[in-house]
């Protein structure tokens, strides 16, 4: 398996529509943006690289933000070239984009190869029969985003999982983002992809987990998956398991015990060690062809009624260990207006922050943002509980939850 960040990108902004036309119905020539081509990182955001072009004033300054406003209501396009040598035992090749935001039409050397509707979906896709050897041309067109609700507005009529802090609310200006968030990779893989890999704690005292997920298969009889447990560089157990595959998706949980473990406790309450979890695929050549790694605390988590509640209340009081926590908890809403430019350097000043503070709960308010796995990694090292929030908020007008059946299929998935 091979992972390749794909750079160097340009960003031009079009009229609506202007790039699905291409030539000007007059002039038979191609019509133009409303922007030069300008650099732009990803991960990163528009308006950073529209700044630093100098094509818009800082919009963190003063009435600035009122000024740029006209960037949500633009098409912007992302282009890049990068090359490919394929790698030997690659059976597979993707093109993944960790962050899409919002709406955008992916195509590859001029043919479109996807569509993808959705903020918090990565978007993988499968460019084997496509790509080329040598330079490839890699498009994203960036719709304009969707009028979501803001903090005042109805709860009712949202329609989309996009965070809507960005379109005002008491803490912050209207600042609407798109583009391309997070990373975008080329991925080389064999023919079997792990999939949705997670460690279940069964019994975190006695050290009895497993590892569960899926082989995606794109042919082959079985599969070989290992799986090695790691605690302070030393491996502490491996496990490997051979597999029948059961079409194009097969289940697996292998177990893994861990003798003595050293338990996972909040800030302020105990240590925080931390197991890696490195799971491997090979197929039936030999070749590894997909991995995946996982760095988790080992605890039990338990919820119990507060003492003295009355006989009908709801388990509030968390329970790690069997030892009763008291919540000392903060509310975090998103720590930029322009979530893509947060470096891991931030986000860690922000979570040593809340440790110094004696914070042991930190809540991801649901108007704002599922967060960066970075943020997720540093509360594990520093003993930070989440109360990670479904993408959901009140509107003011009414609080009555979405029913549209457009919201419920993207907040399922």
């Amino acid at each position: 398996m091979r992972k390749q960040a794909i750079t160097d990108w340009k960003l031009c902004g079009f009229w609506p529509y202007h790039p699905l036309l291409g030539q000007s119905l007059e002039t038979q020539k191609d019509l133009e943006g409303v922007t030069p081509w300008i650099p732009v990182q990803v991960p990163g955001g528009i308006y950073q690289a529209l700044f630093a072009a100098g094509i818009i004033e800082d919009p963190y300054y003063g009435f600035n933000s009122l000024k740029c406003e006209w960037v949500a209501n633009r098409w912007w396009i992302y282009k890049t070239t990068f090359p490919y040598r394929p790698a030997e035992g690659a059976k597979q090749v993707f093109l993944l984009f960790e962050g899409i935001d919002y709406e955008a039409d992916i195509l590859l050397n001029g043919k479109a190869i996807a569509t993808h509707k959705g903020m918090y979906l990565p978007c993988k896709v499968d460019v084997s029969a496509s790509i080329r050897r040598g330079d490839n041309l890699l498009t994203v067109m960036f719709r304009h985003p969707p009028e979501e609700m803001g903090q005042i507005g109805y709860t009712s009529q949202t329609f989309t999982q996009k965070a809507r802090f960005n379109y005002k609310w008491d803490f912050s200006t209207r600042m609407v983002n798109v583009g391309l968030y997070k990373g975008v990779y080329l991925l080389e893989q064999g023919a079997l992809t792990l999939e949705d890999i997670h460690v279940l704690q069964r019994d975190a005292l006695a050290g009895d987990l497993c590892v569960e997920g899926r082989i995606g298969s794109q042919g082959g009889e079985w599969a070989k998956v290992t799986v090695e447990c790691r605690h302070n560089r030393a491996c502490v157990c491996r496990r490997e398991m051979t597999l029948p595959l059961d079409g194009e998706s097969t289940a697996f949980s292998i177990p893994v015990a861990i003798d003595r473990p050293a338990l996972w406790y909040p800030n302020g309450l105990g240590e925080q060690p931390l197991y890696c979890f490195d799971v491997t695929v090979h197929d039936q050549e030999g070749y590894i062809s997909d991995c995946f790694s996982i760095e988790t605390g080992l605890r039990k988590i338990e919820y119990r009624k507060n003492e003295h509640a009355p006989e009908d209340s709801l388990a509030y009081t968390v329970v790690i260990n069997n030892l009763p926590v008291y919540i000392k908890g903060v509310n975090m809403v998103p720590l930029d207006m322009e979530y893509g430019t947060v470096t891991a350097e931030r986000y860690e000043k922000l979570v040593l922050q809340m440790k110094e503070a004696n914070i042991n709960l930190v809540r991801v308010w649901g108007g704002g943002l599922i967060e960066d796995e970075e943020f997720y990694r540093l509360c594990d090292r520093h003993g930070l509980m989440v109360w990670q929030e479904f993408i959901q908020s009140s509107s003011g007008l009414d609080n009555v939850p979405s029913q549209k059946p457009e919201f419920l299929a993207l907040l399922q998935r």
